[in-house]
């Protein structure tokens, strides 16, 4: 199902030839990916995001770039790929968690085969959409935000001179967010599950399709997490 909506609604529609994308480094298509990434925000948030986004354009395209010659560079452990891949695109203005792990899960799993490619898909990060992860971590473990930065300001900075590689050692934050994806690695591991824990797409996008900002009550009710969420429907 997942696979047919985001075939539907962000490869044909923006034209992407996803499965070469990575493969030729075809910056146009990464962009036009890199859109679609930033357009499942919503609100006065996505606009606000999208203009700064577009102003800068020319760091935007830099930082992509990188991206795809890491995620690419089978000289490089996987783990260490995506980690490096992931900060260049955490480090453009306005981009989290959500949308680094969406752009570049869109890369790697729906790219063609290449070497070690395997390797890298159980690395890469789920997607949490915001409403996602204030639920689970303001509802269920009492925090009081739901803004949880995947690496220090120094990587970012060190992304943003624009270095293929950078040059310090990448290291993730050890909070809660990152655990948590830590976690469902291992448990799919220790199930013996054969699909990467990547497959998990409800969790970007419950927010995008069901969220009362957009729908309303009716988003509400259909949503598979209203039990559990603080504003979710009751009969």
């Amino acid at each position: 199902m997942m696979d047919s909506y985001i075939d539907a609604y962000a490869f044909r529609p923006y034209g992407i030839d996803i499965k070469n994308c990575l493969r030729s480094g075809n910056l146009v298509d990464a962009k036009k990916l890199m859109d679609f990434s930033f357009n499942t925000r919503q609100g006065g948030q996505q606009r606000a995001a999208i203009k700064n986004y577009e102003k800068e354009k020319r760091k935007v395209l830099i930082l992509i770039k990188n991206s795809l010659l890491t995620l690419f560079n089978k000289d490089i452990e996987p783990k260490k790929r995506f980690e490096t891949a992931l900060a260049n695109i955490n480090a453009i203005k306005d981009v989290g968690q959500k949308i680094s792990s969406m752009f570049i899960k869109f890369l790697v799993y729906y790219s063609d085969d290449f070497e070690r490619r395997n390797e890298l898909i159980k690395e890469l990060f789920i997607p949490f959409d915001s409403h996602v992860i204030r639920l689970l971590f303001v509802k269920f473990n009492g925090k009081k935000t739901n803004r949880l930065n995947l690496y220090d300001e120094t990587i970012n900075q060190a992304a943003l001179k624009y270095e293929t590689e950078i040059n310090q050692e990448i290291s993730l934050k050890e909070n809660k967010l990152v655990m948590l994806q830590k976690n469902i690695q291992e448990d799919f591991e220790n199930l013996g599950i054969d699909e990467p824990p990547i497959i998990l797409d409800y969790l970007w996008y419950v927010g995008s399709m069901y969220c009362s900002r957009r729908f309303g009550d009716v988003g509400c009710r259909i949503c598979f997490l209203r039990e559990d969420c603080e504003k979710g429907y009751t009969e």
